[in-house]
């Protein structure tokens, strides 16, 4: 008897799925199978059209609330319609396991020298208290003096300011080298940089807002609360940039720097003045999010280098605003994800399964490849007879040159309702295999892209 559910663990999933489905030139749809994981803990489930199909569909990442029913993008690129009964559409599902690192975007530099001619505001009173390895300071400043900036978004007011604590009798030593905002009086106004020079506490402010959604001027006056703690962070941001760049546990999701409106000629660029230092320890992986018609660049970014991302669409009038998410980085140890330039549109980006042999010039990548093997219309779950357990294999992202053998991986737990008709390899649960493979007609669901709603978690 056909169990109510079908589930199954692998490291690789590979759908090669058919529909009776004409996809035009240049037609972007997105569909859902009843597909579904199991939440896997700290790693990024990904997905990338295989180099096998005629389909393209982008390098992105699953959003957490889709595990149950994971959405599917596809697109149409060549210029003759596409037979999705005899062509299928090949993805492979793949996690990887990223580094639980501790981030810092507000860490207290310190200065020899700055210049204290001209103080930048009136009443600046600061109250210290001191628990042992964390240090509170509550600070109440008046007239502040704030300097208008260019903003790369121009409906932004953009201002800043510096905030003078005197350390007054406080011990250098418990002045310590993490910061955290615990509370500013006014929504709009956040501390971009904090800066240790003698027995001075220097506050970088930044008051942002869009004008044409609320007019309100910045503040004369602020009441902050900040904490330091001698926390050792294994990621630390060169400065905060908290509506651009925000910190989530274990890793940033990266937001628009302007409003953007697509037309289909000219890319648009996103630069974040902001490097990380990990002591050489780990590297940056830019996963786009799934932006329908705008293709975004994926790519590698090492802590030497400012994060700068490209877009282009393929679709007019697509609206992107300041401070929507655009994508999130993860952070891999060096030996896992070598630092370079490698940079690739998400929807051009293809993935290959290798097996990894050895030769006498070292190991060498073999290509798996079902070329002969004849397009299926009936459901099929199943495993490749030659790539047992112990086989060791992996993903390759083609124009990224970035390989992740399944040393570097993890197993998901895979839930699906079968048909009547669904054919099924045995394969034990709890044991993960290295690649199964669904094919066939599994009852595809195209969804109107207008409903699918991206605003969503990292």
């Amino acid at each position: 008897m056909q169990p109510a559910t079908l589930q199954w663990s692998s490291y690789v999933l590979q759908l090669r799925v058919t529909t009776t489905a004409i996809l035009k030139p240049g037609e972007l749809r997105l569909f859902k199978c009843g597909l579904g994981i199991t939440p896997p803990p700290s790693a990024v489930v990904c997905t990338c059209r295989d180099e096998s199909s005629f389909a393209s569909s982008p390098f992105t990442y699953i959003d957490p609330k889709d595990y149950g029913n994971i959405p599917f993008a596809v697109r149409n690129n060549s210029d003759l319609d596409l037979d999705l009964s005899s062509l299928p559409i090949v993805l492979n599902i793949f996690a990887l396991p990223y580094a639980k690192v501790n981030i810092s975007n507000l860490p207290v530099q310190h200065i020899e020298t700055h210049d204290r001619h001209i103080i930048p505001h009136g009443q600046c009173d600061a109250k210290f208290v001191i628990y042992g390895p964390l240090t509170r300071i509550r600070i109440k400043v008046a007239d502040i003096r704030w300097i208008e900036q260019t903003p790369e978004e121009p409906t932004r007011y953009s201002f800043k300011a510096e905030i003078w604590v005197n350390l007054q009798n406080t011990p250098l030593d418990q002045i310590f080298k993490n910061a955290d905002i615990e509370f500013i009086s006014h929504k709009n106004v956040y501390i971009s940089r904090i800066l240790l020079c003698g027995n001075l506490l220097i506050l970088k402010a930044i008051y942002e807002n869009d004008y044409l959604r609320d007019d309100n001027f910045y503040p004369e006056q602020l009441d902050i609360q900040i904490s330091l703690t001698p926390q050792t962070a294994d990621i630390t941001l060169s400065q905060n940039q908290e509506t651009l760049l925000k910190c989530n546990t274990h890793s940033i999701t990266v937001c628009a720097t302007k409003n953007i409106i697509s037309n289909m000629v000219t890319p648009f660029h996103c630069s974040f003045n902001n490097i990380f230092n990990s002591n050489s320890n780990f590297t940056g992986l830019f996963i786009p999010k799934l932006l329908l018609g705008i293709s975004t660049t994926a790519g590698i970014w090492d802590e030497t280098r400012p994060l700068y991302i490209t877009m282009k669409a393929f679709k007019k009038n697509r609206r992107i605003n300041y401070s929507q998410p655009i994508g999130v980085v993860y952070f891999f140890p060096k030996q896992i994800l070598p630092p370079g330039n490698n940079v690739e549109f998400n929807w051009a980006e293809m993935s290959k399964i290798y097996v990894n042999t050895e030769s006498p010039n070292g190991p060498v990548r073999n290509t798996v490849t079902f070329t002969n093997q004849a397009v299926l219309r009936t459901p099929s779950l199943s495993t490749v007879a030659n790539l047992t357990p112990d086989i060791n294999m992996g993903i390759f992202l083609s124009s990224l040159r970035v390989a992740f053998d399944t040393a570097h991986m993890v197993p998901l737990h895979f839930s699906l309702k079968p048909g009547e008709s669904t054919r099924m390899e045995f394969m034990p649960p709890g044991t993960p295999q290295n690649l199964t493979i669904l094919e066939g007609d599994v009852g595809i669901h195209f969804i109107p892209c207008h409903n699918h709603s991206h605003r969503s978690s990292p």
